[in-house]
């Protein structure tokens, strides 16, 4: 059997790839790079521009918690009244801690985290190399 299966293939004739191919091959892998980078970057910009988009929506909303729960006046008070500062400082403190607007607080800092964060992948997918393989740009992050 093992004689007739190398009898059966012994006139097929090798068949090597052109180099055409070879190039084909490597320029369609080099697009399909190209667009997966350019669909990151796309990504990237349109969530970085939608949230800080966002950010002076949220800004408005810690800048009314902070109006409405009263930590203005503690720090007028320890502003104005300094003596009354270092004798009651722990009530003080405890006060402040008491009145921050958390909700307010991780709002704005996620948004203004993303926004960063989104657009730094973005800067740092703009730092391709080009044909040559030299750094397109002088920064890195």
């Amino acid at each position: 059997m093992a004689k007739n299966f190398q009898q059966l293939f012994s006139y097929l004739e090798e068949k090597t790839p052109s180099q055409e191919l070879l190039s084909k091959v490597l320029v369609s892998i080099r697009k399909q790079e190209i667009r997966r980078k350019n669909q990151k970057m796309a990504g990237f910009l349109l969530l970085s521009l939608a949230t800080a988009f966002t950010i002076p929506f949220t800004s408005q909303i810690l800048i009314s918690q902070i109006n409405n729960s009263g930590i203005a006046y503690f720090l007028g008070a320890i502003v104005n009244d300094f003596h009354s500062f270092l004798n009651f400082w722990q009530e003080f403190i405890l006060a402040i801690l008491e009145s921050l607007p958390i909700t307010g607080l991780l709002i704005f800092a996620v948004s203004l985290e993303v926004c960063i964060f989104t657009f730094r992948l973005f800067l740092r997918e703009k730092n391709f190399k080009d044909q040559l393989g030299r750094q397109r740009f002088a920064f890195k992050l």
